[in-house]
């Protein structure tokens, strides 16, 4: 007897065996239709997409949100689908973003002036995605995650710290 899971075995089995092939990946994807029909979708999307980074960015720019895992949720998605619409060095910085607030498990933020600077990156990044200094912009916010957290030891803030 058959399930769909034993389907969905079958069909990852002789894609495997295809790809395998020489030439076997792009005739497992249909010779490049199923790509192009991936990247329709993700143009379509790209308008939605832009607008939903733009405004995830704003609510991490409110002063008032600073809940960590509110915070934490939007640089999140943030991280999850900038890359995929051209904003590379949104995502890095996003990711930089998610790490400290992944080593800042209080419920809410002691400091938040590295949030604040992270997300000045974002949002310049996000405004010039061609100019060649994003990459290094979120590089740097990777560096001043790693400095934070070599100073501060995991989920102990200081009053010092504000």
């Amino acid at each position: 007897m058959t399930n769909a899971h034993g389907a969905a075995s079958g069909r990852r089995l002789r894609f495997k065996v295809v790809a395998a092939q020489p030439g076997g990946a792009a005739a497992a994807l249909g010779s490049g239709k199923a790509l192009a029909r991936a990247a329709t979708g993700i143009r379509a999307r790209g308008d939605t997409a832009h607008r939903d980074i733009s405004e995830r960015i704003s609510r991490l720019e409110a002063p008032d949100h600073v809940l960590v895992d509110a915070l934490y949720a939007d640089a999140h998605d943030i991280r999850a689908i900038a890359g995929t619409f051209g904003f590379a060095a949104v995502g890095s910085a996003a990711d930089a973003l998610c790490r400290y607030l992944d080593n800042s498990k209080a419920e809410h933020l002691s400091d938040r002036r590295l949030v604040d600077v992270i997300v000045a990156a974002m949002r310049a990044s996000f405004a010039n995605p061609a100019d060649p200094m994003t990459d290094e912009i979120a590089a740097s916010c990777h560096r001043a995650v790693d400095c934070q957290l070599a100073r501060t030891p995991p989920f102990v803030h200081s009053a010092a710290m504000v």
